[in-house]
């Protein structure tokens, strides 16, 4: 990329649902006192369907613009919740905690078709042909890989996309969303 220009890194999600703020929510509650691990904020819940890595800012509106196609190619459809588990890190030390849906073959058929439309704009190489659908839920820094108290199960509704950036600090990392286009009912 040319000197001077703007980058971003971005990602497509599943917007966050009153679902998922109010299971997460609870779960956080419940395992507030683990030591060494930092919860992530409600409002930074999402469910990545394509991570785009650092992409030129002036690309954004585009990258938009590509939801409303994209949504026209996929129902509506439902992920279960299915457990919460320690993944990442080194040396058998997790570095974060997830919590996974079942599988779905919508979802990875979406993730895919977003592969495809954002290649024409973008060069990105997906590590994943059937990606999980999870939230991080944490960050484990020190300490023994903490026990996590479970939640029940619940299920949420695929009905948008939106396209974040990360935004890094001296505090940490947090998320803007971008872009949003929702199904119209």
């Amino acid at each position: 990329m040319p000197a001077g220009e703007s980058v971003s890194r971005l990602f497509y999600s599943i917007p966050s649902t009153p679902e998922i703020f109010q299971a997460f929510g609870r779960l956080k509650e419940t395992n507030k006192h683990l030591q060494g691990t930092r919860w992530i904020p409600g409002e930074n819940h999402h469910i990545t369907l394509l991570f785009l890595g650092e992409v030129n800012s002036d690309l954004v509106p585009q990258l938009i613009s590509l939801m409303d196609d994209i949504l026209k190619l996929h129902p509506d459809f439902d992920l279960h919740f299915d457990n919460i588990s320690l993944e990442g890190g080194k040396n058998n030390h997790p570095s974060m905690v997830w919590a996974k849906f079942q599988r779905h073959p919508e979802f990875t058929r979406l993730s895919q078709n977003i592969l495809t439309y954002v290649s024409k704009l973008v060069t990105v190489t997906s590590k994943f042909s059937d990606p999980i659908p999870h939230v991080t839920l944490a960050r484990i820094h020190s300490g023994q890989p903490p026990q996590i108290n479970t939640i029940m199960p619940f299920t949420t509704r695929f009905h948008g996309l939106e396209l974040w950036q990360t935004i890094r600090t001296a505090n940490g990392v947090y998320y803007e969303v971008l872009g949003k286009k929702y199904r119209e009912n």
